[in-house]
């Protein structure tokens, strides 16, 4: 007799939704990403802020994890991936050399290739960002760009998804590491009520350790490449070469905010609270 699914390798997956129906499982979608900015987390490491991650339904992700291990099963075994300590040669991957450590990162990310239908990133230009977004007009404690980014990718997943055949509300499962979880969970209902496609968003976020639930570190694949592309490729010029060769065009949501962008949400931003004040908000 077989094991259910729920048991196995992709218990926490299936332990995510657990209380729902079997119908409402085939219909579940999580969004499964990851922050990444750099090792200390702070700006002036780096230009850009990038969330970045995966989506695919449940019945999806439980089949991913089972080949996710076989990849980290390999020998030298892995106990976890994390693209940081591959790119340094340190952590998990100390002592090995670069070509083993490429066509390990290859294999990481051909696993992901074969299993999962979209992907999702948000890439945040900080430096414009600090500019744009002063105090003159936001308070101190809500201009954390990181805020802007979580707002940025939810909203806009729920806006766009349906163009992709995504018809139901989509959860979203974080890094526990991710900063400021705790204001990002009291800020949800509130996140909900003002976007434009609320039904298309899901439960409150799930905060889970990237060590023991995998795919969060197929997210950190995701980020931390984007990351290098646009700090390395600024100017639209190919110099990175990756470690794999890829077999498809994996497609889905990239929302990028350089500076005319975030101008143009600033000036929404003023017009809809104008609007809502009687219009005594001056534009700077």
């Amino acid at each position: 007799m077989n094991a259910p699914r729920w048991t196995g390798p992709a218990a926490n997956v299936w332990a995510l939704v657990c209380g729902l129906s079997l119908d409402q499982l085939e219909r579940r979608t999580l969004v499964i990403w990851r922050a990444y900015l750099d090792d200390s987390g702070r700006a002036d490491h780096s230009p850009v802020l990038v969330l970045g991650g995966w989506i695919a339904p449940i019945s999806t992700w439980a089949e991913f994890v089972p080949h996710w291990d076989a990849m980290l099963e390999m020998p030298p075994r892995l106990e976890y991936f994390k693209m940081n300590e591959a790119a340094k040669l340190r952590g998990q991957f100390v002592s090995w050399s670069e070509t083993r450590r490429d066509e390990r990162v290859a294999l990481a990310y051909k696993t992901i290739e074969e299993h999962i239908p979209h992907q999702v990133s948000v890439i945040l230009e900080l430096e414009p960002y600090s500019r744009i977004f002063t105090t003159d007009w936001v308070e101190d404690a809500a201009r954390n760009p990181y805020y802007f980014a979580f707002d940025a990718i939810i909203t806009g997943v729920a806006r766009e998804q349906e163009k992709y055949g995504l018809k139901n509300p989509v959860d979203f499962v974080f890094d526990d590491q991710a900063m400021e979880k705790g204001k990002i969970i009291q800020a949800w209902d509130a996140l909900k009520v003002h976007a434009d496609s609320r039904d298309l968003i899901g439960s409150v976020p799930a905060f889970l350790d990237d060590k023991t639930f995998k795919p969060l570190q197929a997210a950190d694949l995701a980020a931390w490449w984007i990351r290098k592309l646009r700090t390395d490729e600024p100017d639209g010029v190919e110099r990175v070469k990756m470690p794999w060769q890829s077999s498809r065009r994996i497609p889905g949501f990239q929302f990028h905010y350089d500076e005319a962008r975030l101008l143009a949400v600033r000036e929404a931003t003023i017009a809809s609270v104008r609007k809502r004040a009687g219009g005594s908000v001056q534009s700077s």
